[in-house]
C-alpha cells in the first residue's frame, strides 16, 4: 500500500490555476515523487509508478478541461443563442405571414407549414414545408425539438360559403381532425408541449352577456363554431396532459390583403349601390386587424404560453351605421346604408340555406343585429397587452387596398 503524498490531497487548487500552471505543478510532483521513493523497494516503486500515472492522467484531463473552460467561459443565460424555433401551422395564411415577419424581425427562427405557397419574399429569410394537418405521415416528418413553440393557425374560415349538407365535414375534418392530429404528434413522438392555438369568438353563439367575457357560455350555431368550441374542449384536455395551451378568440381579422365577407361589401360601396344591413346597423361592431392578432401571440410567448383562453378583438368599437357611413364618405361613393328589418331577412336567408342555395353561413346572418363585442380586460391584466388599431381606420386601410391592389 502506497502512502499518499501531501500533493495529491491538493487536487481542488487546480481548479484555481491557468492551464500552464498545471503543467508546472505536475512536473513538481514528479521531482517530489522521484525523491519520495529514491530508497524504496522494487514492487514499492512499480507501485508508486502506477499511482502516479493515473495521477498524470487525472492531470491532464484537468488541464485539458481547464483550458477549454478558460477559452470557453460560460455563456450567460441572457446571452445564450435561442435554440427554439417558432412553428406555425397555416403559415401561408394571413395571420401566418403575419407573425412570420414579425418573428424574423426579431431575430428569430421560423418554420411555415401549409398546403400551399405563395411567392411572398418573406420566404427568403424562413423556412417552409408543405403539409397537410390532416395527414398523419406528413405531419410526422416535421423537425420539432423540445422548446420549439408551435402557433396552430390552419383552418377552414366561412368563407367560400359551404351548403349545408357539406359543413360538418368540411369543417371538422380540418378544425377538429386536423388539431387532433397535431396534438397526437407533439405528445407521442416530441417533447414540444407549448401551442398557441386561434379559435374563434363564434364558439360563444348568441349574446348573453355584453362585451362578452372569456367565461362566456359556449353555445355555437353551427359545424364551424362547433368544430372550434370541441377543438377547445380537447386543448383543455392535453393541458391536463402537461400542455401549455394558449387559445385566442379573435373577432372578425381584417387588414390589407384581407377580403372574406368585406369583398361584396366593398363592391356595393365601389359601384354606388345601396348597401343593406341586417337591422337598424344600431348594434355595435368589433373587428381586430391582424398586426394586433400577431402581437397578442408574442406577448404570450413572453408570458410563458399560458394555459388560458383570450379574446382578441378592437377597443372602443363603433356602431355598423357610423362604420359603414365613415367608409362610404372616405370612398368618395354615392352609396346609402339602408336597414331591413332582421327577422324578414334572417327568415329569407334560412329558406335559400335549406334548399342550399345559401347567401350568407347562418352562422353569419343568425347574430348580425347583435352587439357582439369582447371584452379585452382578461388579455390587458394578465399578458399586459392591448389592441392598437382603429376599427374605422382598419376598414378604411383595407378598402383602399382593395381598391387600389399592390
Amino acid at each position: 500500500m502506497i502512502d499518499k503524498p501531501f500533493w495529491l490531497n491538493t487536487s481542488w487548487k487546480l481548479r484555481n490555476f491557468g492551464s500552464s500552471r498545471v503543467l508546472l505543478w505536475l512536473a513538481a510532483n514528479i521531482l517530489t515523487c522521484c525523491r519520495h521513493h529514491a530508497g524504496s523497494s522494487l514492487a514499492s516503486r512499480l507501485g508508486a509508478c502506477s499511482y502516479f500515472a493515473h495521477v498524470i492522467g487525472a492531470s491532464l484531463k484537468l488541464s485539458t478541461d481547464l483550458h477549454y473552460h478558460c477559452d470557453n467561459p460560460p455563456i450567460d443565460s441572457k446571452h445564450r443563442i435561442k435554440k427554439l424555433k417558432h412553428i406555425i401551422t397555416g403559415g401561408d395564411g394571413f395571420l401566418g405571414t403575419e407573425l412570420a415577419k414579425k418573428l424574423v424581425a426579431k431575430g428569430e427562427k421560423v418554420l411555415a407549414l401549409d398546403i400551399k405557397k405563395t411567392s411572398s419574399p418573406h420566404y427568403d429569410d424562413i423556412d417552409f414545408m408543405m403539409v397537410d394537418i390532416t395527414d398523419k405521415k406528413a405531419l410526422e416528418t416535421v423537425p420539432v425539438d423540445d422548446d420549439d413553440i408551435v402557433y396552430h393557425f390552419a383552418a377552414r374560415l366561412l368563407v367560400p360559403i359551404i351548403k349545408r349538407p357539406d359543413r360538418h365535414e368540411y369543417f371538422f375534418s380540418v378544425l377538429y381532425e386536423g388539431t387532433k392530429n397535431l396534438l397526437d404528434y407533439l405528445e407521442n413522438k416530441t417533447g414540444c408541449r407549448k401551442v398557441i392555438y386561434y379559435t374563434t369568438d363564434m364558439v360563444y353563439g348568441h349574446t348573453l352577456e355584453n362585451p362578452r367575457p372569456e367565461s362566456h357560455d359556449r353555445v355555437p350555431l353551427g359545424p364551424y363554431g362547433d368544430a372550434k368550441y370541441q377543438s377547445e374542449l380537447l386543448c383543455e384536455e392535453y393541458r391536463e396532459r402537461g400542455f401549455n395551451i394558449t387559445l385566442f378568440r379573435p373577432r372578425l381579422i381584417i387588414g390589407p390583403g384581407r377580403l372574406g365577407i368585406l369583398e361584396s361589401l366593398f363592391k356595393l360601396i365601389d359601384k354606388n349601390l345601396p348597401v343593406p344591413t341586417i337591422g337598424g346597423g344600431r348594434n355595435f361592431y368589433q373587428f381586430i386587424s391582424v398586426s394586433d392578432c400577431a402581437e397578442i401571440c408574442l406577448a404570450a410567448v413572453e408570458k410563458g404560453v399560458p394555459n388560458e383562453a383570450y379574446n382578441v378583438g378592437s377597443l372602443n368599437p363603433p356602431t355598423v351605421r357610423k362604420l359603414l357611413n365613415t367608409l362610404i364618405k372616405s370612398a368618395g361613393s354615392k352609396s346609402i346604408v339602408v336597414p331591413t328589418p332582421a327577422f324578414a331577412v334572417k327568415f329569407v336567408l334560412g329558406l335559400l340555406d335549406k334548399i342550399n342555395k345559401p347567401l350568407l353561413d347562418p352562422e353569419q346572418y343568425l347574430i348580425a343585429d347583435e352587439t357582439c363585442i369582447l371584452s379585452m380586460e382578461k388579455a390587458k391584466k394578465e399578458l399586459d397587452w392591448e389592441p392598437k388599431d382603429d376599427d374605422i381606420e382598419m376598414l378604411i386601410a383595407a378598402y383602399d387596398a382593395w381598391k387600389n391592389p399592390g
